[in-house]
């Protein structure tokens, strides 16, 4: 899971930063071809792995957490060799990510504003996305600093107030923030909702085509069947 949580936070700092160059410099040409995409989702996975395996080699350590439902770093750990980890994990893992994505987010509102007084417009598009994005850094935020809090106060504080019981909350809140964002980019992105308008409404009438072409067949077959039906009772009285 810290694999997944720290992947989440920098591709939004990754997100946040493509949106500052696109509202804050419109005028540079700045644009992702897939083969780019691709790269950087490469990298952001090699970033969360390189923080998070250290531990699997000597430098830190997990233990199981809470109430021993998940796997975790061990906050309680006082030696040395763990201090200097936690401290390189929220560093590279926490820290930098939030810093580049206030630099960004900072920038944004600022040139927003600013065009806004000039009477210069940004394209609703733009910002519609940065205020997506916007949405799922407050919903991460949300969700991790609770559990970000506590490892701190676990490490640094008094760590017998952290009952596994209260420890459990935190834990679950941070691991569900991978669940958040599907739902809010399916919520708010009016693109998404309106191809699956038309995908959900082609196959309606898709439907409705096919059913009432079965039904106009059925009603021609009848029709036809009582057609013969009324020339053989014809032909019988005929004779």
């Amino acid at each position: 899971m810290a694999v997944l949580g720290i992947g989440a936070i920098t591709t939004l700092s990754i997100l946040s930063f493509e949106r500052y160059l696109i509202i804050t410099k419109p005028f540079r040409k700045i644009s992702l071809t897939q083969h780019g995409v691709t790269i950087l989702l490469l990298g952001v996975w090699l970033y969360s792995l390189l923080l998070t395996v250290p531990p699997l080699i000597g430098w830190g350590n997990y233990i199981k957490e809470g109430i021993n439902i998940s796997c975790s770093v061990n906050w309680e750990d006082q030696s040395y060799n763990s201090k200097t980890y936690i401290i390189f994990l929220f560093v590279f893992g926490l820290v930098i990510p939030l810093f580049i994505i206030t630099y960004s987010y900072s920038n944004i509102i600022f040139t927003i504003q600013k065009k806004t007084a000039q009477s210069k417009q940004v394209k609703g598009a733009e910002k519609r996305i940065a205020a997506l994005i916007f949405i799922m850094i407050i919903a991460f935020v949300i969700a991790w600093s609770p559990y970000a809090i506590m490892a701190l106060f676990i490490q640094f504080g008094n760590r017998n107030l952290i009952t596994p019981s209260i420890a459990v909350i935190p834990a679950l809140m941070a691991k569900s923030s991978i669940c958040y964002n599907p739902i809010i980019y399916v919520a708010l992105n009016t693109q998404f909702q309106h191809s699956w308008n038309q995908l959900f409404c082609r196959n309606i009438e898709t439907s409705v085509h096919s059913r009432s072409t079965t039904l106009h067949e059925d009603i021609q077959v009848g029709t036809d069947a009582n057609f013969e039906c009324i020339e053989i009772k014809g032909s019988t009285e005929n004779v």
